[in-house]
């Protein structure tokens, strides 16, 4: 094993893992916020073109700007990227929807609604092209023994953010009686998260497993010695690979696609079909609520129970859950 990349698996808690476990945490915020925006404002539009661009950005952003991480950017490289997307797309929609709301453009327009999808776009393709590099930069950085926990803890603050952006967008709607207000919300809280984000991102190191692999040992070796404070270990144990890369590959695809067709679907899509107003919002909160508490949970468990049993009481009660909704 490189030295640098076991000083940073056996390293103690520092200073370093707080600013990392701070930034993805807010990034992870900012996906559940952003992601939000499109199902949240889609009673306005009612069109189910406004549902399905939006995913295929996200679906472009996982593919392109994951790829570029490993490749070329790394991992905190690829952060500033994608805040200058999602940044730039948040801003957009804030301007867009607070210069409707002053009557300076009509918000039934082909223009209007161009522009703000132009916006939804851009931040849809950046915060979701992040999700991957963060998951990337967690398990290549945090602690060994912690890695199974932060991998379950950090994610679940998409539903955190999600829940939060609903309750905002249901007692905005409720005052105001306007969608436009709602958008113009959650584009400033958008625009206020990229800012927090910013700052935390100055202060994180580069996986020095991504420098390791691109090359960069001396790099790799600063970076483990600037951020990292290792301890004895007294073994290391490696567990033999018995199952192929496209078996393991194959089953990462099948429960992600059973997300989106359960929790995904019942959570953002299914309610804009039957309801409207601040119904939608609070459905999309009740869901995110529920969701972000199983998350706690879960990451105090997942160390304990492994992640193959962990995935398989998951993806159990997700099964089960969905008996009554069919």
């Amino acid at each position: 094993m490189d030295d640098s990349i076991k000083d940073v698996d056996f390293s103690k808690w520092s200073k370093a893992h707080w600013s990392l476990f701070s930034s993805l945490l807010i990034g992870f915020f900012m996906w559940g916020v952003i992601a939000s925006i499109a199902p949240i404002f889609y009673p306005s539009v009612n069109a189910v073109w406004f549902l399905i661009i939006p995913i295929l950005a996200q679906l472009a952003g996982d593919l392109g700007i994951s790829a570029l991480s490993d490749m070329k950017l790394g991992r905190r490289g690829t952060f500033f990227i994608t805040m200058g997307l999602y940044g730039t797309g948040s801003l957009i929609i804030f301007i867009t929807s607070s210069l409707a709301s002053a009557s300076l453009i009509s918000s039934s327009s082909i223009t209007f609604l161009a522009i703000i999808v132009l916006g939804i776009i851009l931040a849809d393709f950046g915060i979701e092209g992040e999700v991957p590099t963060s998951l990337s930069y967690a398990a290549e950085t945090m602690p060994l023994k912690l890695r199974e926990s932060m991998l379950v803890l950090l994610p679940n603050f998409d539903n955190v953010g999600a829940m939060v952006a609903a309750l905002i967008s249901y007692f905005t709607y409720s005052l105001s009686d306007s969608y436009l207000i709602e958008l113009r919300t959650l584009g400033l809280l958008a625009i206020v998260l990229v800012g927090i984000a910013l700052v935390m991102r100055y202060m994180t190191p580069e996986s020095v497993r991504w420098l390791v692999k691109a090359g960069k040992e001396k790099d790799a070796e600063k970076e483990a010695k600037k951020f990292f404070v290792p301890k004895n270990v007294s073994g290391i144990w490696h567990v033999p690979k018995k199952t192929s890369f496209l078996t393991r590959f194959l089953f990462l695809v099948i429960i992600s696609v059973s997300q989106y067709l359960t929790y995904g679907l019942m959570a953002y899509i299914i309610a804009d079909y039957y309801f409207k107003g601040a119904t939608v919002d609070l459905i999309i909160f009740v869901a995110n609520l529920g969701a972000s508490v199983a998350g706690f949970i879960a990451a105090m468990i997942a160390g304990r129970l492994g992640s193959r049993k962990f995935a398989l009481a998951a993806f159990s009660g997700g099964t089960l859950t969905m008996i009554p909704i069919l």
